[in-house]
């Protein structure tokens, strides 16, 4: 779930980018990020949430290392077996023969999970003015870099600028919290002394993981299908869908909801919860009627004339943000440890959207991936209310 800070200023930096790109540059720019939040989302595993639902509830600092070092090994790993997979598959999906793109593309995912993991610490404190400013250097350094770079090294150069911006972002990011790293320590023994700990991490994280990976694969594979019909297909559905998305996390209240209700207990949360869904209703009820009555002037007005399609779709998620207001419910499983409800949500969710998008799209092409997200949120949203309703009502 993005902040609403870093979904302000993506908003604003891909508006640049869409009017600044020609579409097939742009068209490269949104697979190649897609394929980066995939990629550092399987080295994640999730570790971002998991580290702060751990320092709102605990609060002990051994866990800066214990998380540390997962996500070192864990980094290790992945980074090996997806490069070889990459090796068999590269020029197929990014249509280059030069294979320096995957090195490019595993190191900065490794640099933007880094960035992920320890910017939540801010989260988890409730620093949630650091965690903006961070944003929006972040946004600042991908418009920079990734137009000037683009420029003279077309496609290369928007490899070489988003390596870049996670790499200075990370560095300033380390200055700031290097009082907390500086006495880290990385050894697999220290996972060995804290067996247990690393178990129930695991177990959270494999819940999320399984989630955030399948929500991953489900968006890269309608914008992938819709691609191999039109890229220009791709480069519309991803503007109307990544404008949705940021308007609804700067909206959402759950990252400001998120530290509190890991410290509710069952009654309070109960208590609040009702109060936290109708608050959330009537904003994104008011944000799917502007949606509906001038979404095609939003997308037109951000990404120019050319980009008219994607105006024309976004007027269609204007339901959709009422129906995920209900997506408080899954949040609430996993925090409160519902975790076979909540992965079991996702599995069946997103498997049955992926059957039917792939048989919509076929139909009605880029309307028929719409369709598709409708799908998905609404059997996560009905789902998630009855398992709720079972265990914690």
């Amino acid at each position: 779930t993005l902040d609403r800070s870093s979904a302000a200023s993506d908003v604003y930096k891909r508006q640049i980018l869409a009017r600044y790109l020609v579409e097939n540059l742009y068209s490269f720019y949104v697979l190649y990020y897609n394929y980066l939040l995939l990629i550092s989302g399987i080295i994640l595993l999730n570790l971002p949430a998991t580290f702060v639902k751990y320092l709102s509830e605990k609060k002990d600092t051994k866990y800066f290392e214990i998380f540390t070092n997962i996500f070192v090994f864990s980094s290790i790993f992945f980074s090996i077996i997806i490069s070889i997979i990459l090796m068999f598959i590269y020029q197929n999906v990014f249509n280059t023969k030069n294979m320096l793109i995957i090195p490019a593309l595993i190191l900065t995912s490794i640099l933007m999970s880094f960035y992920s993991l320890y910017l939540s610490i801010y989260s988890a404190n409730l620093e949630f003015n650091k965690l903006r400013n961070f944003y929006i250097i972040e946004s600042i350094l991908k418009l920079i870099l990734v137009s000037t770079l683009s420029i003279f090294f077309l496609k290369y150069g928007i490899v070489i600028g988003l390596f870049l911006v996670y790499l200075i972002s990370s560095l300033i990011l380390i200055y700031f919290i290097k009082n907390i790293i500086k006495s880290l320590k990385i050894s697999l023994r220290i996972l060995k002394e804290n067996l247990n700990e690393v178990k129930e991490i695991i177990k959270y994280n494999l819940s999320s993981y399984i989630s955030s990976i399948f929500g991953s694969f489900f968006t890269t594979y309608i914008l992938s299908t819709l691609a191999l019909i039109d890229n220009k297909l791709s480069a519309n559905f991803y503007n109307a869908f990544i404008i949705f998305s940021n308007i609804l996390a700067i909206a959402s209240l759950y990252s400001v909801t998120f530290p509190r209700i890991a410290r509710w207990d069952k009654d309070e949360l109960k208590k609040k919860i009702k109060y936290i869904l109708i608050l959330q209703l009537v904003i994104y009820t008011i944000l799917g009627l502007i949606t509906y009555f001038f979404g095609d002037f939003i997308i037109t007005s951000l990404y120019s004339e050319k980009y008219k399609v994607s105006g024309e779709l976004f007027r269609y998620f204007s339901l959709l943000f009422i129906i995920s207001s209900f997506g408080i419910f899954q949040q609430v499983l996993w925090i409160k440890g519902f975790i076979k409800e909540y992965t079991l949500i996702s599995i069946v969710s997103i498997s049955i959207s992926t059957v039917l998008s792939t048989y919509l799209i076929n139909i009605y092409n880029i309307y028929g991936a719409l369709l598709g997200i409708y799908f998905l949120n609404i059997f996560q949203s009905l789902l998630s209310y009855i398992f709720y309703y079972i265990k914690l009502k």
